[in-house]
């Protein structure tokens, strides 16, 4: 297939079908062949969004290298503006708590449970990073998105609809007492919602209730 201008929309279609299907069917060498054809050709970011995810999904499905997946994920996440350290600091993550708490306004973190859902390719990015830092280990880190990942939503205004919005409850985890029980529990039933592409409003109740349950 060509990437010249006449075909160009064509093709860039065509290969993120491909990647998907490959991806899907288990074809994981097949798959990287597609998402480094887009990377390479696509012109914009948010044209290689779907690549960069199903890059991150190849890591872990093929061989369950979560720790990989979140370190190039994080790298990734970088060029669109989601700077996050590989290894926060204290400092990094006293700054960036208060960023989220002024993203925030003083309103509860309940209040996301009130935004409308939207489709955004970088939150499904988001989604698979979170999970590869959950499965990882990489708890400062998976804490760090989630407050980066409030700050982008309510500072968008041109909402839509996607199911990949409902990474943000995950937002919800550090709000939850140290309790190990609760935490895994919590964060399970978040990712099998997604899974099942509940509204957003659903995955948040759950989230909710352990809160309430933990104080």
């Amino acid at each position: 297939m060509t990437w010249t201008k006449d075909y160009y929309e064509l093709t860039r279609q065509l290969y993120d079908a491909l990647l998907v299907s490959e991806y899907s069917s288990g074809a994981y060498d097949a798959a990287r062949v597609a998402i480094d054809e887009v990377v390479q050709n696509a012109k914009t970011p948010d044209e290689k969004l779907i690549a960069h995810t199903h890059r991150v999904k190849c890591l872990m499905s093929e061989t369950s290298e979560y720790g990989r997946g979140a370190e190039e994920g994080l790298e990734i996440l970088s060029k669109y503006g989601f700077d996050i350290p590989q290894s926060p600091t204290k400092t990094v993550m006293t700054k960036e708590e208060m960023k989220y708490k002024l993203a925030l306004r003083n309103r509860s973190i309940s209040c996301l449970t009130t935004l409308p859902i939207q489709d955004d390719s970088l939150l499904a990015l988001c989604q698979q990073i979170n999970r590869c830092a959950m499965y990882s280990g990489k708890l400062d880190v998976m804490k760090l998105l989630n407050w980066k990942i409030i700050q982008y939503v309510l500072k968008k205004d041109d909402v839509k609809r996607s199911n990949e919005f409902a990474t943000t409850a995950q937002a919800l985890n550090p709000r939850i007492r140290d309790d190990k029980s609760n935490y895994v529990q919590s964060v399970m039933v978040v990712c099998y919602a997604m899974c099942l592409l509940h509204p957003f409003r659903s995955l948040t109740d759950p989230f909710l209730q352990s809160y309430k349950d933990c104080k």
